[in-house]
């Protein structure tokens, strides 16, 4: 049968180029962790309410893309100040965006509430309270992703979390999905297919990285 359309956003968020941004505040924490990679690189922790990844110090903070279709506000001047543009919590689902110097890759935090996406009035706590790994897929990536391989891992405090490693278009995409307190935090890592082999092993180190609620 067809993908639920519930995935719009998202399709937006981590595979159209990430175009329609505006200068938007950010209000996530950073603080700079000792590093266990090759080399003197370090690393970042960024903390959200109710996420957490660690990046390398290689990516910074970047723009939300604008909620309004088919404006485009340049952000290359932003800076420390950031713009005044506001954008609502109930207008877009993205949380956070990074991206690397190169700017081949882009990172993104973003929630839905499990109440889209399930019929039920209780809370869910889990993410396997939406169905298996593979039943879930069709809730988040595109009809005509080709998915190249998925996993689970659990968390110190026993929280799951879904990955799927899947080609959309030119683009390859690292999605981790896990629940918490009745919404569906996402991680995306994604970049053009021909740039893949580069960044996967440091995509799936994010992926690792990546924390929701009690965790964080």
């Amino acid at each position: 049968g067809n993908r639920t359309e519930l995935y719009c956003p998202f399709r937006r968020i981590f595979l159209s180029g990430l175009t329609l941004i505006c200068c938007h505040q950010s209000a996530a924490i950073a603080s700079t962790l000792q590093s266990g990679q090759v080399g003197n690189q370090s690393s970042v922790r960024y903390k959200g309410k109710e996420w957490s990844i660690i990046l390398p110090d290689l990516y910074q903070r970047v723009a939300i893309y604008s909620s309004k279709e088919g404006s485009r506000n340049s952000c290359e001047n932003c800076g420390a100040a950031g713009g005044n543009v506001s954008i609502s919590k109930s207008e877009s689902p993205l949380l956070a965006r990074f991206s690397s110097q190169s700017g081949e890759t882009d990172i993104t935090v973003s929630v839905i509430g499990t109440n889209n996406l399930k019929l039920s009035l209780l809370q869910t706590n889990n993410i396997e309270e939406l169905g298996s790994l593979d039943s879930t897929s069709a809730l988040f990536l595109p009809s005509t992703a080709k998915i190249e391989g998925s996993s689970t891992r659990k968390s110190s405090a026993m929280k799951t979390f879904y990955s799927w490693d899947f080609t959309y278009g030119n683009q390859r995409v690292l999605l981790t999905a896990s629940v918490s307190f009745g919404k569906v935090l996402l991680l995306g890592c994604s970049c053009e297919r021909k740039v893949w082999e580069k960044y996967e092993k440091s995509f799936h180190k994010i992926s690792e990285s990546f924390k929701v609620g009690n965790d964080v």
